[in-house]
Formats: C-alpha cells, sequence, structure tokens
C-alpha cells in the first residue's frame, strides 16, 4: 500500500508543512514547497492531524492560501 509514494518526511520538512499549514496555505502549495506529490502532502496532513500535531482550519486541506510560483512544478 502506497508503495508509489515517498512517506519519508525529515524533521524540517514537516516543521515547514506546519508552518505553511498554520499560515493556511493548500496542501497542493505545501507540496510545491516540499518537492513532493500532492497526495503525500494531504497523507501528512491527515497524520499530522490524527496525532494532534496540527488543528482543523478554515478551507481544510484546500486552506485559504495558494503559493503562486511557476517555476516550481508539482506531481499529482
Amino acid at each position: 500500500m502506497f508503495q508509489d509514494y515517498n512517506l519519508d518526511f525529515t524533521y524540517q520538512q514537516v516543521a515547514q508543512f506546519k508552518k505553511l499549514w498554520k499560515q493556511g496555505y493548500s496542501t497542493s502549495s505545501i507540496a510545491k514547497k516540499l518537492y513532493c506529490k500532492i497526495v503525500e502532502s494531504d497523507l501528512l496532513a491527515m497524520d499530522l492531524l490524527l496525532h494532534g500535531k496540527i488543528k482543523n482550519r478554515p478551507g481544510g486541506l484546500a486552506g485559504t492560501k495558494e503559493i503562486e510560483d511557476n517555476k516550481i512544478r508539482i506531481e499529482v
């Protein structure tokens, strides 16, 4: 299960995820910043939510902000 995804996030990546999550960025935008697939970012969000490391927020996974950087490509 999930063999096509990299779910080994470093401490720094998790810290950056939590910071961007708190600022309201979508998981797709966070995936751009972490250079990972959107599904990997979504799974990290779910794991952190289940363990009480982040809180529910307006917009849920979609958040309220998008990072606009056309130079960054992401895989779906």
